[in-house]
């Protein structure tokens, strides 16, 4: 069936004019502070200086955006993978679906599963792959450095110490955290294995 000019015409104005997909260069943070400024449909006074933004060549279409705070630094608020701003515990899956997991080797799933949790999960923070000062301490746990290990199921346990931002006290807080990928990509669970806080 022909479709009359008028239609026509109109339909192709409105693909003329619609947005490319993927329009936004994830690697241009003043890009990415402005499209979640509008996300949010913040203020126009809106201080951009207060939002962190990450990215990584690992992870195509994918910008990690964080609130500042002055105590703590900059806290992640929401993931932008394939132009969907998604919560920080939902963006792994289709995140690392982009970065080729699907048809990932096991070998390889362990790489990018401890490539997003140090880009994507602790953003910001810092994943201590060494024993620094701290941990020669006599009050001292002992020091593992991160590791990755098969869940049984095709995905990925990813264990590692962090060291968190500094607060206002005199003292340094680090946290051994534990990350279950499933086979997805998913990360479907995440906790505490240990905390050792250093004071001075």
């Amino acid at each position: 069936m022909r479709m009359p000019v008028p239609l026509a015409c109109a339909l192709i104005a409105g693909l003329a004019g619609a947005a490319p997909l993927h329009a936004l260069d994830v690697g241009d943070a003043d890009a990415v502070r402005e499209a979640y400024l509008d996300h949010i449909d913040a203020d126009a006074d809106a201080d951009p200086g207060d939002i962190c933004v990450a990215a990584d060549p690992q992870f195509p279409e994918t910008a990690i955006v964080a609130g500042f705070a002055h105590d703590r630094g900059c806290m992640v608020e929401t993931i932008l993978v394939d132009d969907d701003w998604l919560a920080p515990t939902m963006a792994s899956e289709p995140a690392l679906e982009l970065a080729g997991w699907d048809d990932a080797d096991a070998a390889r799933r362990a790489e990018l599963a401890m490539a997003w949790t140090r880009f994507a999960v602790f953003a910001f923070r810092t994943a201590v792959s060494t024993a620094n000062d701290d941990f020669a301490r006599p009050d001292a746990p002992a020091f593992t450095a991160p590791t990755t290990e098969p869940d049984g199921a095709d995905g990925v346990v990813v264990t590692l110490w962090v060291q968190e931002e500094a607060g206002m006290l005199p003292e340094t807080e680090y946290n051994l955290w534990e990350l279950t990928f499933d086979r997805d990509g998913a990360m479907v669970r995440i906790r505490v294995l240990a905390t050792y806080v250093a004071e001075y």
